[in-house]
């Protein structure tokens, strides 16, 4: 979620008063929390291999200083060269002698010199300062004197804006810093405040976002409120997944805002329900994958579902897809509108989705299948739009395709785009396991490869009508053979190396792989493990059921066509 947030106050040791600065080229130069007390991390995004030089002055130092200095003094306080790694990515710690206000600038290369302006304002905090700073502080809060506390915090009639900054009051969002010190003071006079500094910085940003949020300014609201979600009851692996645009981001404060109304003085771990409704409802105001993302979430906060008289949710994802894009703005609206479609599809007369094996569509694990949903393990999630009801047909003849209403979609718009074909003209072959030569076929077509010829590098695949696509796969690094020579044609794919096949595709549409963890029961190889967390992630592929992926299990026909039709999403190529 840190993609649209402005993150501001003190993160550990360190208030940054400015977003990273952006160049023109694209270059950015950003201070960061750091994972040990009394140091400041510079994280920089340049070209690939590129250098860079790193300079720190005091603020109230000028640049022109560094026209006369080159060895660290009273202007230069840290200066280093460094080189960015093949993602253009360099992170460097840094710990300064004194803290108060710095500038960190970067010169990249290919620049002749760096500009005043490019410069980025931030506050360091020592070690022996922070803790300083804590120990006045609940001093006060010993002596139940919130005022004395409010003047520390608040930097009122105190001596130096050091004070303030560290533990991140004031901030430059325009709120009544009053009441965001008293909700503060609340929360932590029974306790009082350690020097562990990210619950710190956790604790003083929701205080200001709680207070930003009562004050309608819900656009500001959301990055300070983040910091403490984040670090309470797993909140962070679904709202980093499912909060993707600004709009949905703007959504959910102005529904995180009405459940917050009557938390004046509260304790701050009361934010974490109302934050878990807000997400709820903004999934289903837009969806990232449709049903998927709605069902997910939805299982994963059952608890609260069953507080508004909603105790049991269907496996159908056909009833989660009726909800979408729904403006509903409470969760008693949801129950309502979840009811209702529960309703239509028992009417229609849907099974729920089912059959078809191990289950590769995606949407029941998230961040790597660190978290798996109560579904069944037969059940298959697919993306997209409502399957047709069964007996409903598109231009498709295969007459073998009603036992598997959950993949017709996705078998329809594969058949239309000429990724896949069937047996013959009536028969599909749904619950059939996939060859390995097949699966790459169609990865092939779903990239819009299949117009060019390579070189073939495994003999067993010459002469035969894989080899082609076989070959077009190696040259783009979307396979290996399972020796120097040898492909394995006519061996049924495994769901782990679909996996790698498919992250592979997808990094050679330019995806940067955003770290997802690897957290299933059961162990995959280890060269599947990045692409199964990947795309365990991105909600192509899931469990089966009880945390586990069952990575050697063959896939059918049907999932297989499942999981390129999710794909496709985020290949970029073609329609």
């Amino acid at each position: 979620m840190k993609k649209y947030g402005k993150i501001l106050g003190a993160i550990f040791l360190i208030s940054c008063h400015l977003t990273s600065v952006a160049f023109a080229n694209g270059d950015v130069c950003d201070v960061k929390k750091s994972a040990e007390l009394g140091k400041c991390d510079i994280v920089i995004e340049t070209k690939p291999n590129a250098s860079v030089l790193v300079q720190i002055l005091p603020a109230s130092k000028s640049l022109n200083a560094l026209d006369n200095e080159n060895t660290i003094g009273d202007s230069i306080k840290y200066f280093r060269n460094i080189v960015a790694d093949e993602n253009g990515k360099a992170s460097i710690s840094v710990e300064l002698e004194d803290s108060g206000e710095y500038m960190v600038y970067a010169k990249f290369e290919g620049n002749e010199q760096i500009d005043a302006d490019d410069g980025n304002k931030f506050y360091f905090a020592t070690k022996d300062k922070y803790e300083d700073i804590i120990e006045r502080l609940n001093e006060k809060l010993s002596n139940d004197d919130f005022n004395g506390f409010k003047t520390i915090l608040l930097n009122k009639n105190d001596s130096g804006i050091d004070n303030t900054q560290a533990i991140g009051f004031p901030s430059d969002l325009t709120i009544d810093y009053d009441k965001a010190a008293e909700l503060l003071y609340n929360n932590v006079k029974t306790s009082l405040m350690g020097t562990d500094a990210k619950k710190n910085s956790a604790l003083v940003n929701a205080c200001i976002g709680i207070e930003a949020l009562k004050e309608n300014k819900t656009d500001n609201a959301f990055p300070f409120l983040e910091e403490y979600l984040n670090i309470s009851a797993e909140f962070e692996k679904f709202s980093s997944r499912h909060i993707k645009s600004e709009n949905a981001e703007k959504k959910f404060s102005a529904i995180l805002k009405n459940e917050l109304n009557s938390l004046t003085n509260a304790e701050l771990d009361q934010i974490v329900k109302p934050a878990q409704k807000a997400l709820i409802l903004t999934v289903v105001n837009y969806p990232e994958n449709a049903g998927t993302n709605i069902k997910e979430v939805m299982n994963a906060y059952k608890g609260i579902l069953a507080e508004n008289g909603l105790n049991t949710l269907s496996e159908n994802v056909r009833v989660y897809d009726l909800l979408k894009s729904k403006n509903l703005s409470t969760i008693q609206q949801l129950v309502t509108e979840y009811n209702s479609a529960l309703a239509t599809v028992n009417n229609q007369g849907s099974s729920g989705g089912g059959g078809g094996g191990a289950g590769g569509g995606g949407g029941a694990s998230s961040g790597g299948g660190n978290t798996t949903s109560s579904r069944n393990p037969d059940t298959i999630i697919y993306d997209g739009e409502l399957p047709p009801s069964v007996g409903q047909k598109l231009d498709m003849n295969f007459e073998d395709l009603d036992g598997v209403d959950w993949a017709y979609s996705a078998i329809s718009r594969l058949y239309e785009k000429k990724i896949i074909s069937g047996y013959s003209e009536n028969q599909f072959k749904p619950s059939n396991t996939v060859k390995r030569e097949e699966f790459v076929k169609m990865l092939v077509c779903a990239l819009v490869l299949d117009g060019e010829v390579a070189e073939n590098p495994f003999k067993d695949t010459k002469g035969d009508w894989s080899e082609n696509y076989v070959a077009v796969a190696f040259k783009h690094n979307l396979v290996k053979g399972i020796a120097e020579d040898i492909f394995g044609k006519g061996r049924e794919i495994s769901r782990q190396d679909m996996s790698v096949m498919i992250y592979n595709g997808l990094l050679a549409c330019g995806y940067k792989p955003t770290g997802y963890s690897y957290n299933f029961d059961d162990e995959a190889a280890e060269y599947a493990k990045t692409a199964i967390s990947e795309l365990s992630g991105l909600g192509i592929v899931s469990g089966v059921g009880d945390n586990k992926f069952n990575p050697t299990a063959n896939s059918t026909r049907a999932e297989a066509a499942v999981i390129i039709d999710r794909a496709l999403n985020y290949f970029n190529k073609g329609e």
